[in-house]
């Protein structure tokens, strides 16, 4: 989720090494996309040839949502930091369970090898920072393991001797690596394999360093005579509750209790008509009263300032930063001009980087979870109804 609040201080130019990591991260974040989109491609048609054979595919509705949830926090998570934004303080993730998720989502896509888990680290530990930046390394790990083991994978979780960090070993039965490849394990685009791009290993160092830890190879497995991999990340304590993110699957269900957004009244502005006619079912879903508005190529921000005046009732106007030749923030000016009242209920929605300077209105991002989402558009509708 990328915010930025009003009077927000625009960030420092970023340095050399940051511009090289945005080329490094993005040829990653890349990469993983066509992987996420063939997996959900595939989960999609057995999804519907289970409806077509008249069952309810539930279990990969679920599968489905968690790899897009998954996706969706890490590119969120990754442009923040990217950006120069400082994650909020209170960010934190249980690290045992983080691991075992992690490695059993990993265990149902690698049915030919045989993967084992010790743990000797304690439920409540938890580790401050993005979640998705360890998830994402970890699971680079595995494939990594999984590409060069002939049939075992064995993981190691525990505390070191200091107390105040934990350790992560990931060792496999292959052929182990050759001098060559070692000098070059963490440069991007290096690989010495058929398999790959040669970006997993370096994202992951990049990703645990961004924690407070590190990632290096040991050498080879004294057990399996493979490759050994050994990560670190600091423990921020013990016995606190963890900071969860709240899933909206539930906010409506078969009893008919009233989503977070009842009677809300929204208008939502875009050009892009299948983004529109889905975000309206999901917010209508969630309870509110939605007005859908398309502008379509070739109109005039007048005409678009026309179709808002129309629905001038609303209690929060979710408007697209950018409108195809149209440009959100001049529709936001014009609103400011002649329409203060509906300026007042403007939510900015960006698929891409915030404008500078930060424009007056709240800005949400395209791919915020939907309870964040939730949570602004009411804030926008309670300073309407305040007024």
């Amino acid at each position: 989720m990328m915010t930025r609040p009003n009077g927000s201080e625009r960030s420092s130019p970023p340095d050399p090494e940051s511009l090289a990591a945005v080329g490094r991260i993005t040829a990653e974040l890349l990469h993983d996309l066509g992987g996420t989109l063939q997996t959900l491609s595939g989960r999609v048609a057995l999804a519907r040839d289970e409806a077509a054979r008249g069952r309810i595919p539930s279990d990969e509705l679920n599968r489905i949502q968690g790899d897009v949830d998954d996706l969706r926090r890490m590119v969120s998570e990754i442009l923040d930091e990217l950006r120069g934004g400082d994650h909020p303080p209170e960010t934190t993730f249980r690290l045992r369970e983080s691991v075992e998720e992690t490695v059993d989502r990993w265990i149902r896509t690698a049915p030919s090898v045989t993967t084992t888990l010790r743990s000797s680290l304690g439920d409540s530990l938890e580790v401050r920072g993005p979640r998705s930046f360890f998830t994402r390394a970890l699971w680079n790990l595995l494939r990594n393991a999984g590409r060069h083991a002939k049939g075992r994978i064995q993981l190691s979780l525990r505390p070191v001797a200091s107390g105040n960090h934990a350790e992560f070993f990931v060792e496999d039965d292959g052929a182990g690596l050759s001098r060559e490849a070692q000098s070059s394990l963490f440069t991007p685009f290096a690989t010495h394999s058929t398999h790959g791009l040669g970006l997993g290993l370096s994202f992951s160092r990049w990703a645990l360093e961004r924690l407070g830890g590190t990632l290096e190879y040991t050498g080879p497995s004294s057990t399996l005579g493979g490759a050994t991999f050994r990560m670190t990340v600091p423990l921020s304590g013990e016995g606190s509750e963890p900071v969860l993110r709240r899933r909206w699957a539930s906010t409506r269900g078969d009893s008919g209790a009233a989503g977070p957004l009842a009677d809300t009244r929204l208008t939502l502005v875009d050009d892009d008509e299948t983004l529109l006619s889905v975000l309206a079912r999901v917010l209508r879903r969630a309870g509110a009263q939605v007005t859908e508005l398309h502008v379509m190529d070739g109109r005039s921000v007048e005409s678009v300032l026309d179709g808002i005046r129309d629905h001038s009732a609303a209690d929060c106007i979710l408007l697209d930063l950018n409108l195809g030749s149209i440009s959100g923030l001049e529709v936001l000016k014009r609103l400011r001009e002649s329409m203060p009242e509906e300026h007042r209920r403007v939510l900015l929605l960006t698929g891409g980087n915030p404008p500078e300077p930060p424009p007056d209105r709240p800005l949400c991002s395209k791919v915020a979870e939907w309870d964040e989402l939730f949570e602004m558009i009411l804030g926008v509708a309670g300073e309407s109804h305040a007024e």
